[in-house]
């Protein structure tokens, strides 16, 4: 009896774990499809900020708007960085009050050359930092705002709207 229900065990469980199959399978597929290039083209979202994907178009962009820059300078071995992200930036009330005032861009003070350059000129090596840029329609900017620290979202909230 006991071979039975083991064998009605594996019957039943077979389904189950097709269905689990193509599941993964489908997701991988999708996930797939975008290509590096495509993701890197357009701005990545955190919470209700639209981040723009790098550096000179983030310039540009600040320059032809006429809007500051706030960049958000993280390490990717940042514990405080990862948190200002996820406590602040994805904040819902910080989205609605900075996403119409600004553009946004986030800057990996270890990644590339013109990254690296970037952060040693705007911070003195903190992280996370992060810098309120007026930038002028010829593409120079000047640093209006810089905050070297983690701060709870309501005293940020304060701090940056002095600024733009």
């Amino acid at each position: 009896m006991s071979r039975f229900l083991a064998k009605l065990a594996g019957i039943a469980l077979l389904p189950a774990l097709l269905v689990f199959c193509v599941q993964a399978f489908y997701c991988q597929s999708i996930e797939s499809k975008e290509t590096p290039a495509k993701a890197a083209a357009e701005p990545a979202k955190l919470g209700l900020i639209t981040w723009q994907k790098d550096l000179p178009s983030a310039l540009k962009l600040a320059a032809k708007s006429g809007k500051p820059l706030i960049v958000d300078f993280y390490i990717d071995n940042c514990r405080w960085c990862r948190k200002l992200d996820h406590d602040v930036f994805e904040h819902p009330t910080i989205g609605r009050q900075l996403k119409n005032r600004a553009i946004f861009v986030k800057v990996n003070a270890e990644r590339s050359q013109e990254e690296i350059n970037f952060a040693k000129k705007n911070t003195n090596g903190s992280m996370p930092t992060v810098a309120v840029l007026e930038v002028s329609a010829k593409g120079t900017y000047v640093q209006r705002w810089r905050l070297e620290k983690y701060l709870p979202p309501e005293r940020f909230l304060v701090e940056i709207l002095n600024y733009l």
